[in-house]
């Protein structure tokens, strides 16, 4: 039950700055946004459910990929919410689905772009 809590705090919490740094222009790689948003498909079975054992199975870093996954995510959306009709849930698992290919969109912007529409 402990390692729900900070499962949590992981999952909800991604600085402002850091959010707004991976949709800039010098953003992190893409590759790390998309394997943080399939560990956060991984973790979620809906988007407002945790899988069974999340919490017990999912390593810090995993958790830590997780919550940027998801801070970018909610930051894009807070900037662009009058275009963005789908849900966190919703762009991370297209986001993920990119595992492997993540290399031809060049830019987190883009998949949001294109996550927000699917």
């Amino acid at each position: 039950m402990k390692n729900q809590g900070w499962l949590k705090i992981i999952l909800v919490s991604c600085s402002i700055s850091l959010c707004q740094l991976a949709i800039a222009k010098d953003a992190p790689k893409v590759e790390y946004f998309v394997q943080g948003c399939n560990e956060l498909v991984q973790i979620y079975k809906t988007r407002s459910e945790q899988r069974l054992l999340a919490a017990q199975t999912t390593s810090l870093s995993e958790a830590l990929r997780a919550g940027y996954c998801k801070g970018v995510i909610e930051m894009y959306k807070q900037q662009h919410d009058y275009y963005c009709s789908a849900d966190w849930y919703e762009i991370a698992d297209f986001v993920s689905k990119q595992l492997g290919s993540e290399s031809k969109f060049g830019r987190i912007e883009s998949l949001l772009e294109i996550g927000c529409n699917e």
